[in-house]
């Protein structure tokens, strides 16, 4: 199967009795990285990979291949802006396999009721999963709640699904019923087709993208010409102070809420790196780098920490292109109080590109004991790499 939205399979087999399938390399992260990772995510991001999702679900389904495992896990994503669904072929064998054991497979939160009451399944089933995905990524919980310990309870669970605007009330009403349709406990009260579910997602998606533009319907009471002459000249000057001053004090809020945001997002970020998350890490530093270009030294210090994720991954490619980054911004932005740092960020980034192995005497010329460390440990890796140990 080829499509955009589809990990491709290229072969499958067994070997020393053991099935293998050999598929298309997805490593940017999948969908349950970036729930763990920030726990909520913007309703805009997940309904432009609900989407593409579905329309890949659509392609497997016109050939008559239903998926049986979407979540959150088996969506994958190609970049910060592509999702894939993948392992069709591992799905496929493992519930077959499971079934003949009387085993419910799957992830409780996800499977359609049909499933846990051996019913048929069809596509429905799956958009039944693939809500229950998105579902949980827009209010950070999963639709049901409560003890699944036996299938007993949780088909009993399945029946009352949680109400997203009760959870999440700041999604739009549009989505919320998009997803609260997706999750019906009955199929036939799901979406008919793939082409419905997706018309019904790009309608949420531009409604959420339009509804900054508010239509005024009511027609004003009429007042006396005077008073609304007055009133004008009143306004006139008030305005343009008024404004200002509520202006400045709203783009002042937003600044720094966004800024604490992103050093939020910076600091889990880091720690996924240290656990060992490198490439769930290099596309988190890539994504705050792009949205904190205003924001020096926050700006370098997620290139820096995207070189060092992406050298670790041996995406020299990556590296390199992070650090241009570094060396294009020079030292515009910075505090007068962080000009070394600056400094720092210019010199390292200019040392790595420069070609061949870095000098041993760099190493001496940096303070091991600050933020210069960084530089360190960023030219070793680079050797390393280069002679390849």
């Amino acid at each position: 199967m080829n499509h955009p939205n589809v990990v491709q399979v290229f072969s499958s087999g067994t070997d020393h009795g053991q099935f293998y399938v050999v598929m298309e390399l997805v490593d940017h992260g999948s969908l349950d990285d970036l729930i763990e990772q920030r726990k909520r995510l913007p309703e805009e991001q997940v309904l432009q990979s609900g989407i593409q999702v579905a329309k890949g679900l659509r392609a497997a389904y016109r050939k008559r291949v239903i998926h049986r495992d979407v979540k959150p896990a088996n969506i994958l994503f190609v970049d910060e802006q592509t999702a894939k669904i993948g392992d069709f072929g591992l799905a496929g064998v493992a519930v077959r396999a499971a079934e003949t054991r009387g085993v419910i497979w799957g992830t409780p939160y996800y499977v359609a009721p049909e499933r846990l009451n051996n019913e048929p399944e069809d596509f429905r089933s799956d958009i039944y999963s693939l809500g229950a995905t998105l579902f949980h990524a827009i209010t950070g919980k999963t639709p049901i709640e409560g003890d699944a310990n036996s299938t007993i309870d949780l088909r009993e669970l399945k029946k009352k699904p949680l109400d997203l605007r009760t959870i999440a009330p700041d999604v739009s009403v549009t989505t919320a019923d998009v997803f609260q349709r997706m999750i019906a406990p009955i199929p036939w009260k799901r979406f008919g087709s793939y082409d419905e579910l997706i018309t019904q997602l790009e309608d949420a998606y531009r409604a959420l993208t339009d509804r900054d533009s508010v239509e005024l319907s009511a027609r004003p009471r009429r007042l006396p010409r005077k008073f609304l002459i007055t009133l004008a000249l009143l306004i006139t000057m008030m305005i343009p102070a008024s404004f200002w001053f509520v202006r400045k004090a709203r783009e002042h809020a937003a600044a720094e809420a966004r800024s604490a945001e992103l050093n939020r997002q910076y600091d889990e970020t880091r720690r996924q790196f240290i656990a060992g998350k490198h490439n769930v890490a290099r596309t988190s530093f890539a994504r705050i780098a792009a949205d904190a270009k205003d924001q020096q030294p926050l700006y370098d210090w997620a290139l820096m920490h995207e070189a060092l994720a992406a050298l670790v991954a041996r995406d020299m490619s990556q590296t390199r292109q992070a650090l241009r980054a570094i060396e294009n911004a020079g030292q515009t932005g910075f505090a007068k109080k962080d000009v070394d740092l600056s400094k720092f960020f210019v010199a390292s980034a200019r040392t790595f590109l420069a070609t061949g192995i870095v000098p041993a005497d760099v190493g001496d010329r940096e303070n091991a004991s600050n933020f210069e460390a960084f530089a360190l440990l960023l030219f070793a890796l680079e050797d390393i790499d280069q002679l390849d140990l």
